[in-house]
């Protein structure tokens, strides 16, 4: 599975560049929520990519950067990437209300 995709990139008008990414973040099975209907940014997506999105296993986030070289660019992706998976590895004990309700109690 692929982690970071970058989807557009193009020139600013000060001569910086920026770029458009998503992150493709494994997600713990305690913090899983399907979502049939996602839709991806990225245009190059494959049908089992598109699966583990829609089931919840792996979660998009899309970013846009500026920067004035490839390396850091390269560099600071890698390291944003790091630390959101962090995030996510954390989340293992996470609840997952989704669907839950209130009608004078809690379902």
């Amino acid at each position: 599975m692929r982690q970071i995709i970058v989807i557009k990139n193009g020139v600013n008008g000060d001569g910086t560049q920026w770029v458009n990414y998503a992150f493709w973040l494994n997600v713990p099975v305690a913090a899983r929520i399907p979502l049939p209907s996602f839709t991806s940014q990225v245009p190059s997506i494959t049908g089992p990519e598109l699966t583990a999105l829609q089931n919840g296993s792996v979660i998009e986030e899309v970013y846009t950067s500026i920067f004035t070289d490839t390396q850091s660019i390269q560099a600071k992706a890698i390291s944003d990437y790091n630390v959101k998976q962090a995030f996510w590895n954390a989340q293992s004990s996470f609840t997952n209300y989704a669907g839950v309700y209130f009608d004078g109690t809690w379902h």
